[in-house]
């Protein structure tokens, strides 16, 4: 069960803290309970034999312990935004050198197409000046025969 606010009913403005049950300040903390709890409730067979505490100083405890979770956060927030950082760097790096080979790869297929271009080129000059040089001699041989039938 959770305490509420009592309200002045007059000025409708929240009163310090008090006790649903016995409309006392709320001064005590129930750590068994974990919520705060008046002298009176302290008193009832309720609470009795659970541990109370100042409200002050369970505000001050939860205070520190809050603390030291803002703090273990904080830490492990600044741990993922430090491997955030290094998992952005590794990742350009690994795309750059991507990009790299990709580029060299292009850069030798252009190679040797401009390569295989030259000597197909200089391949079918070459056959062109066979197939020439076999015209003229089978011309000349055909001439020749032509002279020897002739004469």
């Amino acid at each position: 069960r959770s305490s509420d606010l009592a309200k002045n009913p007059t000025t409708a403005e929240p009163q310090e803290n008090l006790c649903e049950k016995h409309k006392q300040p709320l001064q005590l903390f129930c750590e068994d309970d974990q919520r705060p709890i008046c002298v009176r409730c302290d008193k009832s067979r309720e609470h009795r034999g659970h541990n109370v505490i100042l409200i002050e100083e369970a505000a001050e405890e939860h205070k520190k312990t809050l603390q030291i979770r803002l703090n273990e956060l904080n830490t492990k927030l600044e741990d993922l935004q430090k491997w955030t950082t290094e998992e952005k760097r590794r990742s350009s790096e690994i795309e750059g050198k991507f990009k790299s080979e990709r580029e060299r790869i292009l850069s030798v297929f252009e190679d040797l197409r401009k390569f295989l271009e030259q000597q197909k080129e200089q391949l079918l000059v070459h056959l062109e000046k066979e197939q020439d040089e076999n015209i003229k001699r089978i011309r000349g041989t055909v001439t020749e025969l032509e002279k020897q039938h002739q004469n």
